[in-house]
């Protein structure tokens, strides 16, 4: 993986999907580029998230269902992305958002 640049992407492309494990204190983001390779993989605190967000182009972003999950989809929708929460099984982690994000006619609230 490249050197990132100001909005977290690598050189190989703009991020497609996303997927960000909520915890309390600090998130956990993968995102993808529409053929595939990763272009974001890092760990932002609460704070700088929502910052974070706002400069990513528009994209899918995956995102368990949990307790704080209704407050950041309202947000990350205000932001004009993609928002889709998993729910129905437990998610370890943000590559299996991506995997049924990038699936056609997927769909995570099932």
């Amino acid at each position: 993986m490249g050197k990132h640049n100001k909005s977290g992407t690598t050189q190989k492309g703009q991020v497609t999907f996303l997927g960000i494990d909520l915890s309390k204190k600090s998130f956990q983001l993968h995102g993808v580029d529409a053929k595939g390779h990763v272009v974001i993989k890092k760990k932002l605190n609460r704070k700088a998230l929502l910052p974070f967000i706002a400069n990513l182009p528009q994209c899918a972003i995956g995102i368990e269902a949990c307790g704080g999950s209704h407050y950041w989809c309202r947000k990350f929708t205000e932001l004009g992305h993609d928002v889709r929460k998993n729910r129905g099984h437990k998610n370890r982690g943000q590559v299996l958002i991506l995997d049924l994000l990038e699936k056609p006619g997927s769909s995570l609230d099932s």
